[in-house]
């Protein structure tokens, strides 16, 4: 078949193109380690240089509260939010999952899924045949304008994302809107989180390790608020200092620079 001969050379040809090029930008070392076993490329040719994120227009904000009013949210219930392509890496399943485990405990707390793909009408079944209408809500997709607003609205942004995160914009966009992420170690998730701090790190991918995680985290936005806070603060100095726009594109020009 035309799949067989063509998949097998477009391959050929990407790791001809690596193999040739002087210096390769990648955004994190999980990418880069990647594409070494892909294409057998000496370290010394990667350059890595995450992504960034405009760190005046994702910002903190002092009253969620009132942006709760405009996606017509509870003002005092511990809101996680995640925004997500709905298909299967993204790990949305195991979240629904996860949530059914704890139902009992997180009463206090909202779920609300951001995103639309081809797993919405499966994953929205899910959660209705599960009992998990009053715990989860499907906010569809979240436009440009009301980004930023959907993150600083949530008290905890999570990415149960089950393999292939390259490198996450959402995780340092939510960390620079002051907003604690918690992620499995998927991908370059850890790379960003071990930053402000482990703890953030689901211990795998798996459903009950989300469970135990999202608890753990309930009972600090509950009995340990000053910690929540610090990790809220630290998420934010990370990014300022490791992943804005202003960091990166001075790290990239110094790349160009060393080529010309």
């Amino acid at each position: 078949t035309d799949r067989t001969f063509v998949i097998p050379l477009i391959k050929y040809m990407e790791k001809y193109n690596f193999r040739k090029s002087s210096l390769i930008r990648v955004l994190s070392r999980y990418t880069s380690e990647r594409l070494k076993k892909f294409a057998s490329i000496d370290d010394s040719k990667i350059k890595i240089i995450p992504g960034g994120v405009n760190e005046d227009r994702f910002c903190p904000v002092n009253n969620k509260q009132m942006l709760r009013k405009k996606f017509n949210l509870p003002a005092e219930s511990i809101i996680f939010s995640t925004l997500r392509n709905m298909e299967p890496r993204m790990g949305l399943e195991n979240l629904i999952k996860a949530i059914k485990k704890i139902k009992n405990h997180c009463t206090s707390s909202l779920f609300v899924i951001g995103g639309s793909g081809p797993l919405k009408s499966k994953l929205e079944n899910m959660a209705h045949s599960e009992g998990l209408s009053d715990l989860i809500i499907f906010a569809g997709y979240i436009d440009e304008n009301n980004l930023s607003d959907f993150y600083r609205m949530s008290d905890y942004f999570l990415l149960p994302t089950v393999e292939q995160e390259g490198f996450g914009l959402v995780t340092v966009e939510a960390l620079a809107s002051g907003v604690p992420v918690l992620g499995t170690p998927a991908g370059a998730t850890p790379e960003i989180l071990s930053k402000v701090d482990k703890k953030l790190i689901f211990s795998s991918t798996e459903v009950d390790s989300l469970a135990e995680g999202i608890l753990q985290w309930i009972d600090i936005y509950k009995n340990k608020k000053e910690y929540y806070d610090e990790i809220s603060k630290k998420g934010r100095r990370v990014v300022e200092e490791h992943y804005t726009w202003e960091k990166s594109a001075e790290k990239l020009l110094t790349i160009y620079k060393s080529i010309l």
